[in-house]
């Protein structure tokens, strides 16, 4: 059963999506390094990739005791005009300051080169079609791959990832009066 201590530390972790602080061998509770990246102003085209690279290096959390972090909502303000820090970030400082987590800011190339450590290759989607991404993403839940954009296709390839799909040149053919058709047939039909 668990103990008191124990369940408020799984609902932290639960909150920022990390699993719960596990005990190593020894007894001693094992800290989690969190790579932190700030979304914010990345355009959204990007952010796919951010955010599969993330998906992809967390999914061995347990195993490494390291995972990423995006911070990607703006403060807000309050009626009387107060101005507060985004949630994401205020969580991150409090579980920083309890020392439940390390953490490390780093900026886009970094983030690949960690994934980079798990991810089988990369997806370009179709900027075109809204239904590539959809596609491209079930590819790269199912493939652990990048989703990309097409203009980011030599930043990846600088880090020695394959491509798995172009969906530019895939989804092309099925695609008639502006609407895709069987795209999932696409992703289950692709390399």
């Amino acid at each position: 059963m668990m103990n008191r201590k124990e369940f408020i530390k799984s609902l932290i972790f639960m909150s920022l999506g990390l699993p719960m602080i596990r005990k190593a061998t020894n007894g001693d509770e094992r800290s989690i390094t969190l790579y932190v990246f700030d979304i914010r102003y990345i355009p959204i085209e990007h952010r796919y990739t951010i955010l599969s690279a993330q998906g992809i290096f967390n999914r061995h959390m347990d195993e490494t005791d390291e995972g990423i972090y995006c911070i990607w909502e703006h403060g807000r303000e309050s009626y009387e005009g107060t101005t507060y820090k985004p949630e994401s970030e205020l969580w991150l400082r409090i579980y920083e300051n309890k020392g439940l987590v390390s953490t490390n800011h780093i900026d886009l190339s970094t983030l690949i080169g960690l994934a980079k450590r798990f991810a089988e290759g990369y997806v370009i989607y179709d900027p075109r079609f809204v239904h590539s991404i959809n596609v491209a993403t079930t590819m790269a839940g199912v493939k652990s791959a990048l989703i990309i954009h097409p203009e980011a296709e030599n930043i990846v390839k600088g880090f020695g990832l394959r491509k798995i799909v172009d969906l530019r040149e895939t989804m092309l053919p099925s695609v008639t009066n502006g609407r895709c058709m069987n795209c999932l047939t696409i992703a289950i039909k692709s390399k």
